[in-house]
């Protein structure tokens, strides 16, 4: 066995730790928050503070939801957030979604991110 310190002090999760006491965050705005992979991550590390998520996507804010039940400091919201208020569509990727858009894809993008579906959406 090998007995580390974790995070290890010369990784990444070990310096934003140290960030965050350095700077007294208690507060992150997760923004395009997908299925909370950011959030889950810091919480792993032993962050307690507030996240706020805002993931526009119905279908993968609904599995986001899932994830946040019990985290009393822990809340979501299904919109995007933006300059304008209003609807838009979103190309939603194919898979779990992290590369959707408002943007079109790219000739590759079918072939890295799988074919994207259209959805309407209400900016906030």
């Amino acid at each position: 066995f090998d007995v580390v310190r974790f995070p290890q002090r010369t990784s990444f999760e070990w310096h934003v730790l140290q960030l965050f006491e350095h700077l007294g965050i208690d507060t992150v705005i997760d923004v395009g928050a997908n299925h909370g992979q950011h959030a889950l991550a810091l919480r792993n590390l032993g962050y307690s503070g507030w996240i706020y998520s805002f993931e526009p996507v119905n279908s993968i804010f609904n599995l986001l939801s899932a994830r946040m039940s019990g985290d009393d400091h822990w809340r979501g919201f299904n919109v995007a957030l933006g300059e304008i208020e209003g609807r838009r569509s979103i190309n939603v990727a194919a898979g779990d979604g992290q590369a959707s858009s408002f943007l079109s894809f790219k000739e590759d993008g079918a072939e890295r991110w799988g074919r994207a579906s259209c959805h309407g959406l209400v900016l906030s």
